[in-house]
């Protein structure tokens, strides 16, 4: 699927909004079934090399304000959002599965 011109300028502006424009590199944004089979945003925000980590006041206002724009042009689906940085070792697999559905 692709994402709505809509949606993405939501997304983007909430982030932009809450987090500021020096922070964030860019943002992935994927449409597919969460673990309920509900139609859900999995979005992943890259930000950029900075010394200061990122504070969960931070975190917690971008996912409400997200939430809330997606809210405010009738998206109702739930943004499951990841924060990366550019030093970051990824651990998760290429499964797209949830570890419960793999077999073990």
């Amino acid at each position: 699927m692709t994402v709505s011109a809509s949606t993405r300028c939501a997304i983007e502006n909430a982030l932009m909004q809450t987090l500021g424009p020096s922070a964030i590199d860019h943002v992935v944004i994927r449409e597919k079934l969460d673990h309920a089979d509900e139609e859900s945003l999995f979005l992943e925000v890259v930000m950029k090399r900075s010394d200061a980590p990122l504070s969960a006041d931070k975190s917690v206002n971008a996912r409400v304000a997200v939430s809330d724009a997606l809210l405010a042009i009738s998206d109702s689906r739930f943004p499951y959002i990841r924060f990366t940085h550019p030093d970051d070792v990824s651990v998760e697999d290429d499964s797209s599965e949830p570890y419960s559905a793999r077999s073990h």
